[in-house]
């Protein structure tokens, strides 16, 4: 059934106090009033989860299917203020294949190759020109958030944000300082974002390192180390500081395409001193220009999500090692 006339809706989100804001896409998401709901950045949404059918992303174009979506109008409180939103806020729902420069309002956006994130993924700031990068080969779950600024001033008498609220009725025009940042976001290769997680200005995460679900990092995370919690705790490290050390002199994701085809079977693997001086010595190989013979005999699989089910995913990797060794296999 199609929804209620433009005009209807506005009547009808006035007598609900709901509110959407402008200059947001709208990706066609149905809610219970007959709405059309956006992706927003909000602390209040109505929280209300309905059915949701098959769609185009009017951005991408690419075709997406989930099984629920949640109404993103928000409630306006009856007396509450216009705080003051995030200059700017991207999503980063699509696969990066390619190494990319992004300007986010006033802050720098680096993304490495072949870095990937689902839907959701939020980058926030607020003017303060922090900027944020990001590894190549990380892997980013859904409903990430990355602030780079928005901080109150904790080390003032009142870390009330003056000059920019009630400042008609209070004044504190042109109080600089807030909102503040502890600086830009640095994030290294090969790291798995777990869903949920949020991520604070000023942070550091070291290569190979896994956050885990819904946690919240407000202080750096070591290479190769695991962190979870509220606030974000070491967990464990996932391999021995001689292991640790070697990958991180191995840097294989700064090799070629062609390099980390043939690396592939012992990136798979849990690390032995067999399995690194064989990536060591194809790193070797891949500096001095040696390839493999037939080159399409190993074709790269490009993952995308959330196009690709779990166990395609799996079976595509297994077809691509078993394609990797064969082809290493018959050079030998």
């Amino acid at each position: 059934m199609p929804g209620p006339a433009a005009g209807d809706q506005a009547k009808r989100a006035d007598e609900h106090g709901q509110v959407r804001l402008d200059g947001v896409e709208d990706h066609g998401l149905g809610c219970r009033n007959g709405e059309k709901s956006s992706r927003l950045c909000s602390t209040e949404p109505c929280g209300y989860r309905g059915a949701m059918r098959d769609r185009s992303c009017s951005s991408s174009g690419r075709r997406e299917v989930a099984a629920e979506c949640v109404c993103l109008h928000f409630r306006r409180a009856q007396s509450a203020p216009q705080a003051a939103q995030p200059a700017a806020c991207i999503y980063l729902g699509q696969v990066m294949k390619h190494q990319r420069e992004l300007t986010v309002g006033a802050s720098k956006v680096g993304i490495g190759r072949f870095t990937y994130g689902f839907e959701n993924v939020v980058i926030r700031e607020w003017g303060e020109g922090a900027s944020l990068r990001i590894g190549s080969f990380c892997s980013l779950a859904a409903s990430i958030t990355i602030f780079l600024g928005g901080n109150h001033r904790t080390e003032w008498v009142s870390t009330f944000p003056f000059g920019h609220i009630f400042a008609d009725e209070l004044g504190g025009e042109g109080i600089e300082g807030h909102p503040a940042t502890r600086g830009g976001v640095e994030i290294g290769s090969d790291v798995w974002i777990g869903h949920g997680v949020t991520i604070m200005s000023g942070i550091t995460i070291g290569d190979g390192a896994v956050l885990a679900a819904n946690s919240n990092v407000v202080r750096n995370v070591g290479a190769y180390e695991i962190v979870g919690g509220n606030p974000a705790k070491l967990l464990k490290s996932r391999f021995s500081p001689e292991i640790r050390d070697a990958l991180l002199a191995l840097r294989w994701w700064d090799e070629s395409a062609e390099t980390i085809r043939r690396m592939v079977p012992y990136l798979c693997a849990t690390p032995n001193d067999d399995q690194l001086a064989e990536l060591f010595r194809l790193k070797e190989e891949g500096a001095k220009g040696v390839v493999l013979a037939d080159p399409s005999a190993t074709p790269f699989i490009e993952i995308k999500v959330p196009d690709v089910q779990p166990h395609a995913v799996r079976s595509s990797l297994g077809s691509l090692v078993h394609r990797v060794r064969q082809a290493i296999a018959g050079r030998s």
